[in-house]
């Protein structure tokens, strides 16, 4: 997925949408660093779909979002 984070980059840029990088998953893990994680975790964003399978195949490009939910313990 490397390459694919790297070529959005550039379209972002290109396009003249401004500036970014994409984060891996360890540095977004440390965003909820201390808070208990709502299952199922940490995940690609399409895996969060608590009502009910998913209804397509992912875009190449939505397996770069990750998403989370944490509570405060």
């Amino acid at each position: 997925m490397h390459g694919l984070a790297r070529q959005a980059e550039r379209a972002l840029h290109d396009e003249r949408l401004g500036t970014g990088r994409w984060r891996t998953h360890a540095e977004i893990r440390a965003f909820f660093a201390g808070l208990d994680m709502v299952p199922p975790g940490l995940v690609e964003l399409h895996d969060w779909w608590p009502g009910g399978p998913a209804l397509r195949t992912p875009w190449p490009d939505e397996h770069l979002i990750l998403g989370g939910v944490g509570r405060k313990p």
